[in-house]
């Protein structure tokens, strides 16, 4: 469930953003007396990291992995499964809408009407969308639209109302 992942990367982001300090190497000021160096890992914050992983992902795993039946009776779980199950239902987490509003900024895709022209425009020049019989598909059942554009790669356009009434 991209919730539940989304939230442990929030959480990871949150302790990690809390627990990184701002304390310059070698001004003497090193938490509980450290070296330069150490001083200038602990800056990154990448402890709260690691507190994070162990505490708030792989504990809980394990706790629910050695007492199944204690861990899902829990109404904590079960408020939480609900907003993670909740948040995935909204499809706001979906990694889709992410890749695509990185592909239409990054390839400038626009509207389909901006490459196929609206309904109007596409019958204006002789390219409307083809109209299905109702007995496509399966017993009836199928697609029930019109085809964007009015040609395969083998036709040519739509005749027009007059030539059809000449042929006739």
């Amino acid at each position: 469930m991209i919730g539940r992942q989304l939230t442990v990367v929030a959480s990871f982001f949150l302790v990690g953003s809390i627990t990184s300090m701002n304390i310059v190497p070698g001004t003497g000021q090193n938490i509980f007396g450290v070296s330069d160096g150490a001083q200038a890992f602990l800056n990154y914050g990448f402890q709260g990291a690691v507190i994070t992983t162990i505490l708030a992902s792989i504990s809980w795993q394990l706790a629910a992995s050695a007492f199944p039946i204690a861990f899902l009776n829990n109404p904590a779980t079960y408020i939480l499964l609900c907003l993670a199950l909740f948040l995935e239902f909204t499809g706001l987490c979906s990694g889709a809408w992410v890749l695509a509003r990185v592909l239409k900024t990054t390839l400038k895709y626009q509207y389909d009407e901006v490459y196929v022209g609206t309904p109007e425009e596409r019958a204006a020049n002789n390219h409307a969308d083809k109209a299905y019989g109702d007995d496509v598909g399966l017993a009836g059942a199928g697609f029930r639209g019109f085809a964007c554009g009015s040609r395969d790669a083998l036709d040519g356009p739509i005749a027009s109302v007059d030539v059809i009434d000449d042929a006739a």
